[in-house]
């Protein structure tokens, strides 16, 4: 799972840049959230926890979402976005599954991380999620 979500970052960087109809300031700010997400997967594996491996799952699915609704609308609504009712329809889809995507990575891991130090706070006993 760490190798495909590394990979999938970097496609997503990549066509971050390419993305020229983009302000510098919203692709910084993009690039950033994905340098956060890589840094996160070399740091742990998000398969070694609950809320981690759930942070990664739903970003996979993010990903996953955001391309299958962009070739909707490119295919679907047409390559010239001449369906505007489509377009309305397919467009808040391709960016709620890219911002999740990119979020669900980094909450997984801040949830796994107050989780632990809310056990060491508690004693070190085990808390159910």
């Amino acid at each position: 799972m760490r190798l495909l979500l590394l990979l999938l970052s970097s496609c997503a960087a990549g066509l971050v840049l390419a993305m020229s109809d983009l302000k510098t300031f919203s692709r910084g700010l993009i690039l950033v959230v994905i340098a956060l997400n890589v840094v996160l997967l070399l740091w742990k594996s998000p398969a070694t926890s609950r809320l981690r491996l759930a942070g990664g799952l739903l970003s996979f699915l993010g990903y996953a979402g955001t391309v299958v609704a962009w070739c909707v609308l490119a295919f679907g609504c047409g390559i010239e976005y001449s369906n505007a009712t489509s377009s309305a329809i397919v467009s808040p889809i391709v960016t709620v599954a890219a911002v999740m995507g990119l979020a669900s990575l980094p909450v997984g891991y801040l949830g796994d991380f107050s989780r632990t130090v809310f056990r060491q706070r508690a004693g070190g006993e085990r808390k159910p999620l």
